[in-house]
């Protein structure tokens, strides 16, 4: 299918969310008109404000329940390009299905609602997880994963032990059952779409947040987990060991304005990830940063963390061929993380 530049209309599914606002932003500042979904009326205050000086080039309509039948049906009319974040990033869930069903039935809903409302609909793309890509469950000592990987260990397990699984893996399952999912639907529909389908696989997403949180355990998983390994609190967790990999939110943003404008990016699932971490690193760029008081901060063992990222990569081929982001770097998005958490108060 053909690129989808601006002025398109785009529409952007969960619209107040963490990744959300900030496609939200990039698109308008690419010159795209722009259509966001959010939960309740007054969950798009935040975002009216913000943007405020874009006029009516940003539209907010309520999708109560991205799980109904026909959620998005009058969403999608008159769009040109979809841009679908409604998944969240939680492990706070009581069953599997409490991830699994809105992430799978809020992927193919918006799809089966462009398929019968919006032939204008040109290019489709979906932020999706390294989730899907990951199995946890396989052993090191290193692990090269690429865009041909699934993460079907997890799938099997949670299906065979829906109660005895952590959450964890219920948020694993539901990220790669929804990928699944929209391939599925593409290829079974291919014959009456009008649009194509890119998928992004962000691992762990960091940076400032432009959406609305008031509270630190509001936060987004992502945040979450840097505000509870890193500041000292009541709320304050053990970091975990290993390799882990990152992007930053405003890459992450970029990538899905380019995967809409870029014609050889339809039809792919792309990961994105600016490179790898351990926690220890984290910890000794807050400490070097000054930005939060030192006794606000956990230290761990300086420099302990050399080394310990080699367990775990992506090949990111793929990306630096189609989109070509120079990623900001661990060190710029955990910055401006903390930076984030002081100005709203968190510390």
């Amino acid at each position: 299918m053909a690129p989808v530049a601006a002025p398109a209309k785009a529409l952007v599914t969960g619209a107040n969310g963490f990744i959300a606002v900030w496609v939200v932003r990039r698109l308008l500042e690419a010159g795209y008109s722009v259509r966001g979904t959010v939960r309740s009326a007054d969950k798009g205050a935040h975002l009216r404000e913000i943007f405020k000086s874009y006029g009516d080039k940003l539209e907010l309509v309520v999708v109560p329940d991205i799980t109904a039948e026909g959620a998005f049906d009058e969403a999608v009319k008159g769009i040109d390009l979809v841009e679908h974040t409604a998944s969240p990033f939680t492990y706070k869930a009581d069953t599997p299905d409490d991830l699994i069903a809105p992430a799978v039935k809020g992927t193919v809903g918006v799809l089966e609602s462009i398929k019968k409302n919006a032939p204008s609909v040109k290019r489709v793309v979906v932020t999706a997880s390294v989730a899907s890509i990951v199995n946890p469950f396989l052993p090191g000592p290193v692990i090269t994963y690429d865009e041909s990987c699934w993460n079907d260990a997890t799938i099997d397990f949670v299906e065979k032990n829906p109660k005895d699984s952590p959450s964890p893996l219920w948020y694993l399952a539901s990220k790669t059952l929804a990928e699944k999912a929209a391939w599925d639907f593409v290829e079974k529909n291919k014959s009456a779409i009008s649009f194509d389908l890119v998928v992004l696989n962000p691992p762990y997403v960091y940076g400032p947040t432009l959406h609305e949180v008031n509270s630190p355990m509001k936060l987004n998983q992502s945040l979450l987990e840097v505000y509870q390994f890193v500041i000292k609190s009541k709320d304050t967790l053990p970091f975990p060991d290993g390799a882990h990999t990152y992007i930053d939110v405003r890459d992450l943003a970029d990538a899905h304005v380019l995967s809409a404008q870029k014609a050889d990016a339809g039809g792919n699932r792309i990961i994105v990830s600016g490179g790898n971490y351990h926690w220890q690193d984290i910890l000794d760029i807050a400490a070097a940063s000054k930005i939060i008081d030192e006794d606000k901060l956990v230290k761990g063992t300086p420099g302990a963390g050399a080394g310990k990222t080699k367990d775990l990569t992506f090949k990111t081929d793929r990306s630096d061929k189609l989109l070509g982001i120079k990623w900001i770097s661990l060190e710029d998005s955990i910055k401006d993380s903390l930076a984030s958490f002081k100005e709203k108060n968190f510390v």
